[in-house]
């Protein structure tokens, strides 16, 4: 198999694995919107009862936020991971210099700095679809 096909083949597995993070996603905030909407409050619903159902929801929204950042993180880090033989700087980068939505990196240069964004980052989130 030439390099051609084997790009082709990983990027159709990366491309995969991010439909499949979207739905992921999609679900679970599917299933926050219809938690949240069900109509489980009466005239004979106790305060306890709507406070814990609140806290329930609340809850969710924190763990939706959480959740998302991780995907996303683990996203970056599966698609270097995919890419380290074309990309071995900017997959570097990601697996040492990032922090959830954070990246923390440097060169000795700028030069070096502005080279390792636009040639080695900014085309390795290309090959993902991500932009």
């Amino acid at each position: 198999m030439d390099k051609r096909s084997e790009n082709k083949n990983d990027s159709i597995a990366t491309e995969e694995k991010l439909n499949h993070l979207k739905g992921s996603i999609k679900g679970t905030l599917t299933r926050l919107e219809a938690f949240s909407s069900e109509k489980t409050v009466s005239k004979d619903t106790s305060v306890t009862e709507i406070e814990v159902k609140l806290k329930q929801i609340e809850q969710l929204q924190i763990n939706r936020t959480v959740s998302a950042q991780f995907l996303a993180t683990r996203t970056l880090k599966t698609l270097a991971d995919e890419e380290r033989v074309d990309f071995p700087d900017a997959a570097d980068v990601i697996f040492n210099d990032i922090y959830m939505d954070d990246v923390l990196s440097g060169e000795s240069t700028l030069e070096g700095a502005k080279r390792l964004q636009i040639n080695n980052i900014s085309q390795l989130l290309l090959r993902g679809y991500l932009s």
